[in-house]
């Protein structure tokens, strides 16, 4: 404020209460920028009521933000950009290596923060399947518990036991590598059970040259033309979501 800001752009949408309402009682002009799906909770919508302009990230979200009663008129969507990093020659080498994955083995992976609604439960249980029509596969689970429940991830590790599958299932835990770990795959799959405000995991996956599997939950659909440029599957057909992963690791 003592740099007579004009414009303040809230770049989490309405959670920043205190953005809100400073830049709302100060009398500047405000930009929310939704990076989800309101909630219709009354502060919410009277921040989004009074605001001149929302950023919205997909068509999707636009919807659904219609659906609470922001005027369709004061949004506007622009998609999160991909900023693919440069990694070095030998990076697929270096990260198979680095989990004891030979240079022949196919491998497919999620990314994403360990939550429920992120459906690693989902992707596993189709694992399981893969691995039955492919001898030499590898599943990676890519992500930690940052803001989700140790419980869940139990549950993820027990399963793994369970089917016997823990000799072909990695969990990385965060990674910073995040350009190398894409590198390193033949096929990404997202799961999300939850309506997806964008999926960023699928464009920077496809932005370094991966295929995907995505969920038909949400915003996907804007980004994926089904068997043509990846496959749309909902992550609860196990089986379907099973044979779109095999047939890409099968298929050069």
């Amino acid at each position: 404020i003592k740099e007579e800001v004009d414009i303040v752009h809230i770049n989490n949408g309405t959670d920043n209460f205190e953005a809100n309402l400073v830049s709302l009682l100060l009398a500047r002009k405000r930009i929310i920028h939704m990076h989800g799906i309101g909630r219709g909770r009354y502060m919410e919508r009277l921040f989004l009521k009074v605001v001149p302009k929302v950023i919205v990230i997909s068509e999707f979200v636009r919807s659904e933000m219609v659906k609470v009663g922001i005027p369709d008129e004061k949004m506007v969507v622009i998609r999160n950009p991909v900023l693919p990093e440069s990694v070095s020659h030998d990076a697929r080498t270096r990260v198979r290596e680095k989990y004891g994955i030979g240079m022949h083995a196919r491998v497919f992976g999620v990314f994403g923060r360990v939550v429920q609604w992120k459906g690693q439960m989902e992707f596993l249980r189709a694992a399981s399947l893969v691995f039955a029509q492919t001898q030499d596969s590898k599943a990676l689970i890519v992500g930690d518990i940052s803001d989700g429940s140790d419980q869940y991830l139990l549950a993820l590790q027990q399963f793994v036991v369970q089917q016997g599958i823990q000799d072909r299932v990695i969990f990385t835990g965060y990674a910073s590598n995040v350009a190398e770990l894409y590198v390193a795959m033949d096929v990404v799959v997202h799961t999300s059970i939850e309506p997806e405000p964008f999926g960023l995991v699928i464009t920077e996956a496809m932005a370094y040259g991966v295929p995907v599997v995505a969920s038909t939950l949400g915003a996907p659909r804007e980004i994926i033309h089904d068997k043509y440029d990846g496959f749309l599957v909902h992550p609860a057909e196990t089986a379907e979501l099973a044979a779109a992963i095999t047939t890409l690791l099968l298929d050069d």
